[in-house]
């Protein structure tokens, strides 16, 4: 075998690989531009993210389907599972997600019996704040 070949072959696999890894996340911040380079990278889909973040998911599912092998799997009563109620100004409010620590929402989705079937107030409270970040119709067009 003759090596003297071989070695702009193992020289552009090397750079690939330094490419690739210095493409993911190196600067410790975890934003938007690092959450899609990490997302679409492929090697940086094999790795652990540094900083470290996780995916926190608060579902409205049913709590009655958790296996096939047992009763309930097709249940489907998936409303009004919220973390807990609270009265705020005389009015109850449903938490939907309730998270310590810097954060992200990266999905939201909501369903509903048809028209006219709900006409609620979103609200998202942020840090603590006695105060909405933002106050709207759900339904608002």
């Amino acid at each position: 075998m003759n090596c003297s070949k071989s070695l702009p072959a193992l020289t552009t696999s090397l750079i690939t690989i330094i490419l690739i890894t210095s493409s993911c996340q190196t600067d410790k911040v975890v934003n938007m531009e690092s959450l899609l380079t990490d997302m679409t990278n492929r090697h940086c889909v094999t790795q652990l993210p540094d900083p470290p973040y996780q995916l926190k998911q608060f579902s409205s599912y049913d709590r009655g389907s958790v296996s096939p092998e047992e009763d309930g799997w097709f249940a489907n009563a998936d409303y009004s599972r919220f973390v807990r109620e609270e009265i705020i100004e005389e009015r109850r409010e449903f938490v939907l997600f309730d998270h310590e620590s810097p954060g992200a929402i990266v999905r939201w989705w909501m369903t509903f019996a048809g028209e006219g079937s709900y006409d609620g107030t979103l609200r998202i409270y942020i840090d603590n704040s006695d105060t909405p970040l933002i106050e709207d119709n759900v339904l608002k067009v």
